[in-house]
């Protein structure tokens, strides 16, 4: 049960990181944080690669690039059971 939770958890990640997340979401992710320590340091990592990223971004990264990263961090999430292979 608990790693559904996870999932669904991360599935809202994008729009929690990006501020665009409903205030009701943003409390069920805080909420989870404070009882998943997995998910709280997925969503701390998360947050501070996206933020070095922006901090040092001077142009958009190639299409390649873009979709090699997507491809590790799914398979990082695949291998730690946060999500599942959809």
């Amino acid at each position: 049960m608990e790693e559904h939770r996870c999932h669904n958890i991360l599935c809202m990640l994008g729009e929690f990181l990006d501020g665009e997340a409903q205030s009701h979401c943003c409390s069920q992710i805080e909420a989870h944080m404070g009882s998943c320590e997995r998910c709280r340091i997925v969503i701390r990592t998360t947050r501070t690669t996206v933020q070095i990223c922006r901090d040092n971004a001077c142009e958009d990264l190639p299409d390649a690039v873009r979709v090699r990263i997507r491809q590790v961090v799914k398979e990082y999430l695949l291998q730690q059971n946060l999500i599942g292979d959809e």
